[in-house]
């Protein structure tokens, strides 16, 4: 394959990378969980290590030199707009992490303070500080769900 078929298929790779981090980035931008995310997170790895090989055979001073002037601003300038993409998604996702975290973290303390005042023996020998309040359920109410897409 000659230097200006790998910059073509490149180009090509790019623009459907591209097209899949502003669609995952569109949806990691609605609150809640995001519908999809699997199938665009397994397209988009596949394509990530076809570009990273068409990229490798690019490397060589001598073939690039041998691709048209415009196609290789036409490829710098599409791969200047996929990095600025990947930099939107990876903020995204560790934004969608973060919070992920943040709220496991305040479920996890109010389940530690509701333990820390119901634990030990009280005065009439039952657990907790009050016998009535002893084996109750958790104030307020604490639910929990997993996000197994992140």
């Amino acid at each position: 394959m000659n230097p200006e078929e790998i910059a073509k298929r490149l180009m090509g790779v790019i623009a459907r990378l591209s097209g899949l981090l502003k669609d995952e980035n569109d949806r990691l931008s609605v609150p809640g969980r995001a519908k999809g995310l699997p199938e665009i997170v397994k397209e988009k790895e596949t394509l990530s290590r076809v570009y990273e090989q068409q990229v490798e055979m690019l490397s060589n001073k001598e073939l690039t030199a041998k691709i048209s002037p415009d196609l290789r601003t036409r490829l710098a300038e599409a791969a200047i707009s996929l990095g600025k993409l990947m930099e939107e998604n990876r903020l995204k996702l560790q934004s969608k992490l973060d919070s992920t975290k943040t709220v496991l973290r305040i479920m996890a303390d109010a389940a530690k303070e509701f333990r820390a005042a119901s634990g030990g023996y009280g005065p009439s020998g039952a657990v907790g500080a009050d016998a009535r309040q002893a084996r109750q359920a958790y104030q307020p109410p604490i639910s929990l769900g997993v996000n197994r897409e992140l």
